[in-house]
C-alpha cells in the first residue's frame, strides 16, 4: 500500500519521503528502518551530559537525571522500535561518559552497574514487554499478529538478525530476544536462556519484563566475564 501510493502520489507531483516524525520516532510505514530523529535525540543530550557529569562526580544527583530524563529522552520509542546493537552500545558509552573516575581500562559494565546507570536491561525489558502486553491483552487479532511474527521472523533469520531489517514491533523484538539470550519458538511463546519455555498467554507481562531483565543482566556479565 505504502510503495503505491507513492507512486500515486508522484504522479501527482506531490512530494514523498520515505520517514517522517511521528509521535516522536521515526516513522516508515512498514519501510526500511530510520533513525534521524534519534539522532537527533542523541545530538542534544550530548549537550548535557558535561553538565549531568559534573554533578555525578560531586555525589549529586546525577544518576535520578539521568534515569529520569536523560535515558528517556534519548531512547524514546524503544518498547516500538528496538534499539539497534549501534545505538544500544552508544547509549551505554553515553551513560558510561557520565560516570564519576576517568581510570584507564575500566569495565563499562561494572562502572555502570555500580552506579546504577546502565539502561541495556532496563530497554530490552520494555520491547520484551511491549510485545507480551500485545499477546496478554489480544489486542491484535490473532491472524494479524501471526503473520507479522512469520514474515519478521523469517526477515530478521535470513539476515542473520541484522537491525537493518527491522521495520517494525515483532522484527525488533526477534532481535531483542537473541540479544538477551532468549528465543521465540512461536507468536505466543519465548524460550528463556536456561531453556525454559514462558507461555505468553499465561504469564502476565510485567512478570515476562522481570525475567527479561534479568536476562539481560545476565547477558552483560557474560560478554564482560568472557574479556576477563
Amino acid at each position: 500500500l505504502r510503495d503505491t501510493l507513492a507512486v500515486q502520489f508522484r504522479q501527482l507531483g506531490t512530494g514523498v519521503t520515505t520517514a517522517a516524525r511521528n509521535l516522536g520516532t521515526d516513522y516508515t510505514a512498514g519501510g526500511n528502518r530510520s533513525v534521524t530523529v534519534r539522532k537527533h535525540r542523541f545530538a542534544r543530550a550530548s549537550r548535557r551530559r558535561r553538565r549531568i557529569g559534573l554533578i555525578l562526580r560531586a555525589n549529586g544527583p546525577g544518576a535520578a537525571l539521568c534515569r529520569a530524563g536523560l535515558i528517556p529522552s534519548v531512547a524514546f520509542g524503544h518498547a516500538t522500535l528496538g534499539l539497534s546493537k549501534t545505538d544500544y552500545h552508544a547509549l551505554r558509552a553515553f551513560q558510561f561518559s557520565c560516570c564519576p573516575g576517568k581510570a584507564s581500562g575500566r569495565s563499562r559494565t561494572v562502572a555502570l552497574a555500580l552506579e546504577e546507570l546502565d539502561p541495556g536491561p532496563a530497554i530490552d525489558a520494555e520491547v520484551v514487554f511491549n510485545y507480551a502486553s500485545i499477546v496478554w491483552d489480544e489486542s491484535i487479532p490473532p491472524v494479524v499478529l501471526q503473520g507479522a511474527w512469520h514474515a519478521a521472523n523469517d526477515a530478521v533469520h535470513r539476515t542473520n538478525f541484522a537491525w537493518g531489517t527491522v521495520k517494525g514491533p515483532v522484527a525488533a523484538l526477534v532481535c531483542t530476544l537473541r540479544r538477551v539470550g532468549w528465543t521465540c519458538t512461536d507468536p505466543y511463546t519465548f524460550q528463556d536462556q536456561h531453556g525454559r519455555p514462558l507461555l505468553l498467554r499465561s504469564v502476565p507481562p510485567r512478570e515476562v519484563q522481570k525475567l527479561a531483565k534479568v536476562a539481560s543482566e545476565e547477558a552483560l556479565w557474560r560478554t564482560w566475564a568472557l574479556k576477563r
